[in-house]
């Protein structure tokens, strides 16, 4: 059984929203995803949710890091030349969604 926790209390009301609201709790989760899809067999680049520099990737002053977090749910993270992250397929295999609904 796989679980995802996180709790982000602790910072100024304005970091909720910069750049992109929610960003910091889709940052969280993807932590807790990354592991599942782990251990599940999938290759998740180094660092999973905070690899985005050591994979190239720029913080935009717009869109905060959702450039590297959909290419990390999309398998899309290149990693000495092999794609990492979650496939899209894996989003919709049985198991996944059998254990999304049972909670």
């Amino acid at each position: 059984m796989h679980a995802t926790y996180a709790t982000v209390a602790n910072v100024q009301s304005e970091i909720w929203e910069i750049p992109v609201k929610g960003e910091v709790w889709l940052h969280e989760w993807l932590h807790g995803a990354c592991s599942f899809f782990k251990s599940l067999g999938y290759t998740m680049p180094d660092g999973d949710a905070d690899g985005a520099e050591r994979h190239g990737y720029i913080r935009s002053p717009v869109t905060g890091w959702t450039d590297y977090y959909r290419d990390l749910m999309n398998q899309d993270v290149l990693e000495e030349g092999t794609a990492t992250g979650i496939p899209t397929a894996a989003w919709r295999t049985p198991f996944f969604c059998q254990r999304v609904a049972q909670g």
